[in-house]
């Protein structure tokens, strides 16, 4: 089985790189390859040395969308709030009409149009057809490695990760994302004894204490 695994950044580094998930997909006989963001030289010498040997690394790109995605991502955005209501959301709401006024005052009447007349379905549409940069770079190395699966740790906040999903699923590439806070990787009880650096393995026990 081969993997292709995408961390931009050093939460799921350590959760899945340095806490030996990778390690213990190795033994399994697994293939890894790892994408992840370039970075200054002595961070980069840390991560040459906690990342298995046999690991393939490859740079996962900066992206910068343009205003036509940005506005679609913005109108994606309310209509899933307003869908599930998540608490999430409406802090991030409040927290953006706090500290960046004249952001939300251009969101605001873009949410008031996606709310009023364009709705949720069609946003999709439009973002399901809206390409991202790199795609094509990411799709050349999906046909060279030939991976059996590929899993993202931060989906729908990196936009890093985005051309990555498509050329996976233009390629019917199954996608799983992999959530690496750390009540998900390894139990958060106070009475659990696991180390900070490894995955608790008796987290079901702990579940009712955390």
């Amino acid at each position: 089985m081969k993997i292709l695994l995408s961390i931009p950044y050093g939460l799921g580094f350590r959760n899945l790189v340095c806490a030996g998930v990778v390690d213990a997909w190795l033994a399994d006989g697994v293939e890894v390859k790892l994408l992840v963001p370039t970075l200054p030289d002595a961070d980069a010498a840390f991560l040459v040395k906690e990342i298995p040997a046999p690991v393939g690394v490859v740079p996962l790109l900066p992206v910068a969308h343009g205003a036509w995605f940005t506005a679609l991502k913005v109108l994606k955005q309310h209509h899933y709030a307003t869908r599930t209501r998540l608490d999430s959301f409406a802090i991030r709401r409040q927290r953006r009409r706090q500290q960046r006024p004249l952001v939300h005052a251009a969101a605001a009447p873009l949410e008031w149009f996606g709310e009023h007349v364009l709705p949720e379905r069609l946003v999709d549409m439009a973002l399901a057809r809206t390409r991202q940069p790199h795609e094509a770079t990411y799709g050349r190395l999906m046909d060279d490695f030939g991976p059996d699966v590929v899993a993202v740790t931060k989906p729908g906040y990196m936009p890093e990760e985005l051309p990555v999903v498509r050329a996976a699923r233009a390629r019917r590439i199954p996608v799983v994302a992999v959530d690496t806070t750390w009540d998900n990787t390894r139990c958060g009880a106070p009475t659990c004894s696991s180390s900070t650096r490894q995955p608790c393995r008796d987290c079901s026990k702990h579940k009712g204490s955390r």
